[in-house]
């Protein structure tokens, strides 16, 4: 882990063990305190680890889950391709494609161009994967 990284995630553990039930995150249904937040991001990163792949892509909507499985790829170290709501269906097929994103996270409105992409739900990730030099 680069040492930015890792000053950035003891920054943030400091922090939760300091401010328990301060508020780091507020969304449109969803508050999250940083003692919260911290667990969360670390929960995400071992389940990003478990799956053992290097680059991810998140389809979600920009709020509180988006910004957690964000910083669990950051820590993780993985590759993160964030495919932004206005991207085209064809935007995204491209994106997925050549960044070669080996889970995707998705809002469920997008079932139907995952599966056209051959992803395969499993769990909360999408998995497909790819052969060839990447």
């Amino acid at each position: 882990m680069s040492l930015e990284r890792q000053r950035f995630q003891e920054t943030l553990r400091s922090h939760a063990g300091r401010n328990d039930n301060a508020l780091a995150l507020w969304g449109d249904t969803l508050k999250v305190s940083y003692t919260t937040l911290y667990a969360e991001v670390m929960y995400r990163q071992q389940r990003l680890r478990d799956e053992n792949v290097k680059v991810i892509a998140l389809a979600l909507d920009n709020g509180v889950e988006a910004i957690l499985w964000d910083l669990a790829a950051l820590f993780e170290g993985l590759t993160c391709v964030t495919l932004p709501p206005f991207f085209s269906p064809a935007q995204r097929a491209h994106c997925l494609e050549q960044s070669q994103a080996e889970r995707v996270i998705a809002e469920p409105e997008l079932e139907s161009e995952l599966l056209a992409a051959g992803y395969e739900q499993r769990g909360e990730f999408w998995c497909r994967a790819f052969e060839g030099p990447n």
